[in-house]
């Protein structure tokens, strides 16, 4: 399937690691790599900043798609090339971007409404995903437990995130869908901590139109109650 598109779309080699052998098949032509588009907000990878080492595959974080002005941008790309390869339909796929961006600018005022109230508030997070999402509604920065999905949960880690999680008096503990009840359980024994489950994949949400949206609607509204 890959090696008879007309257009395959990746955030990068370094994301999709999966992908890497089967993307050598393809005409570089019809590759785009969401991650070297001119203008898209980049943030680098905090894992060296805060160990002091990069344990990550990448110097970047990619989960880019957590900053809905990235979004916007990554749509317009798409549908330009997509008019390239299919001229005749150029005013369905105008049309179409049109309303994406008319519903893209509704989401971002939705959720900035929503998280508004809580820009100062302090929380901890399990790995270091939501990295796009807290600079792009000038969210206060959380206390990072492990810095990617799949980092292990050292004594260390353990003890220095329970300190720095009562001093500052944090009730909030955001973490993703691979953390297993043990982990939170370790981590939170002792402290007054409610813990939400976000899902910045979409792994658990139906595949269609509204996937992103109610991807990021989720992760705003649980980030919010967790708040609370």
């Amino acid at each position: 399937m890959i090696s008879n598109a007309d257009l395959v779309i990746v955030i990068s080699e370094n994301f999709e690691l999966g992908l890497r052998k089967a993307l050598k098949n393809i005409n570089e032509d019809s590759h785009l790599k969401i991650s070297e588009l001119d203008q898209l907000i980049i943030h680098n990878s905090r894992g060296e900043a805060i160990y002091n080492k990069n344990e990550g595959s990448s110097k970047f974080d990619f989960h880019l798609w957590l900053d809905v002005n990235n979004m916007q941008l990554i749509a317009t790309y798409i549908s330009n090339i997509i008019i390239e390869l299919d001229p005749k339909n150029k005013h369905i796929y105008s049309e179409n971007l049109k309303e994406l961006n008319l519903e893209l600018d509704e989401l971002k005022e939705q959720i900035k409404l929503q998280l508004a109230p809580f820009s100062s508030t302090p929380f901890a997070i399990y790995s270091d995903t939501l990295q796009y999402f807290e600079k792009s509604l000038e969210l206060k920065r959380p206390v990072i437990i492990t810095p990617f999905h799949g980092a292990g949960l050292s004594i260390k880690r353990t003890i220095d995130a329970k300190r720095k999680i009562k001093d500052l008096n944090i009730s909030c503990l955001i973490y993703d869908t691979e953390v297993k009840a043990k982990q939170l359980r370790v981590l939170s024994e002792g402290l007054n901590l409610k813990s939400f489950k976000i899902d910045i994949l979409g792994n658990e949400f139906t595949p269609g139109p509204d996937q992103y949206f109610n991807l990021m609607k989720k992760t705003s509204s649980q980030l919010s109650l967790c708040l609370k």
